[in-house]
């Protein structure tokens, strides 16, 4: 069975593949499936309230009455939608990623994607035909299959209509290498962890090896999770040598299922990196995947973690997907997570070792960017910049966060 580890923030998903149900169902059979998995398969079954499913109209209701405290994360979604998310790497929409401000529904792009509406409509020539990073949403209205969006960009306002159609998801948004202070650094922002990301991750690491970088500096702001597996490869280049003989993480599940229990080692990888430090930055959109990596980093000796930003989700738990209906699915949470030390009890997140704040007016690789500046200011310095180690970090309030893959991006 594929595993997924299902995490979701104000900008991604970490999720789970696996079992399946039946095609057709009653509303009433519906119901009655998502009890039966919660009081089987949950990890807090035995914290599960009694209920009487007459009180519930659908399958989604009774879920929400069944959540247990500390789980913000299990949802139902689309099966289909889901599965070529994070399988083929692949949605219906215009192609960028988006934070929603909730006081005035404006969106701000934080990334664009190469293969699609938005990321192929972008030439030199005439960047207003097409959607950047650090654009402001004003307002959007469809025709057809057709958006136009009133776009404000860095105070300059004007309309771009784009074509709803199928995006094909780079996960390695961009690499850059750098040299300074006669320090090597790579650079790697990441969006998802999906089963084509693997290959994206070969190339980048292939390219870093190449160029005998000293420091990587990897970009998980975004990065709401994906595939256990992928990040066993991200974390496996990333340990080398210091994580063999060693788990990049331990799944358990609840006492009904310790037979699913399970142990995920490093692997040995062409162009396997040798650091001995890893910087990431992390803003609350950092979920599930993401934190597994850091936290499996964390737990071998001979790398030093430091983050740059602000604190992580909080999300070290995943999920299995169970297939109901005519084309639902069940992501409940069914494991924790651990590190090969035993650690995985960040729930409230990890923290940054030096806080900064998003930049979204300029680029990633932008040097001048604050969070990849924060970053390479501590290689060349050894210090934190823009405010003390470990100010009050800032985090999107939990009952912001959507568990759908779906939702932050467009």
């Amino acid at each position: 069975m594929k595993m997924l580890i299902t995490l979701c923030s104000a900008l991604l998903l970490f999720s789970c593949g696996g079992s399946s149900s039946s095609s057709s169902m009653s509303t009433e059979e519906q119901k009655q499936f998502v009890l039966d998995v919660m009081n089987d398969y949950y990890l807090y079954y035995d914290q599960v309230p009694s209920i009487d499913l007459r009180n519930y109209e659908s399958p989604e209701a009774v879920l929400d009455a069944l959540l247990v405290e500390p789980d913000r994360f299990s949802y139902i979604g689309n099966r289909i939608a889901q599965q070529n998310f994070f399988e083929e790497g692949t949605y219906e929409g215009i192609g960028y990623g988006r934070i929603i401000d909730a006081t005035d529904n404006t969106e701000t792009v934080i990334y664009v994607f190469d293969d699609s509406a938005a990321g192929r409509s972008c030439p030199e020539s005439n960047t207003s035909s097409c959607l950047q990073r650090g654009d402001i949403i004003l307002s959007s209205s469809r025709s057809g299959n057709d958006i136009n969006f009133n776009v404000d960009r860095s105070g300059s306002l004007f309309n771009v209509t784009l074509t709803i159609g199928i995006v094909g998801i780079n996960s390695v948004l961009t690499t850059d290498i750098q040299t300074r202070s006669g320090i090597t650094v790579g650079y790697l922002a990441l969006s998802n962890f999906l089963a084509p990301t693997v290959a994206e991750l070969d190339t980048a690491f292939a390219d870093f090896n190449q160029n005998n970088i000293d420091e990587l500096i990897l970009d998980l702001r975004y990065n709401a999770g994906g595939f256990v597996d992928t990040a066993q490869v991200l974390a496996s280049y990333i340990a080398g040598i210091n994580g063999v003989g060693s788990d990049v993480t331990r799944l358990e599940w609840n006492d009904l299922q310790t037979q699913r229990n399970e142990r995920i080692p490093f692997l040995s990888l062409e162009n396997q990196l040798d650091l001995n430090r890893l910087y990431v930055l992390t803003l609350s959109g950092t979920c599930s995947a993401s934190e597994l990596v850091m936290n499996a980093i964390t737990g071998i000796a001979g790398i030093e973690l430091v983050t740059i930003g602000q604190a992580t989700c909080g999300k070290p738990v995943g999920s299995i997907s169970f297939s109901f209906g005519d084309n639902k699915i069940l992501q409940p949470i069914t494991f924790s997570v651990v590190n090969d030390a035993g650690n995985g009890d960040y729930f409230n997140g990890i923290e940054a070792t030096c806080f900064a704040e998003d930049d979204t007016a300029r680029a990633f690789s932008d040097p001048t960017e604050r969070m990849y500046a924060g970053a390479l200011h501590h290689i060349e310095n050894g210090s934190c910049e823009f405010i003390a180690t470990r100010s009050p970090s800032k985090k999107i309030p939990s009952s912001t966060f959507n568990p759908d893959p779906m939702a932050n991006v467009f």
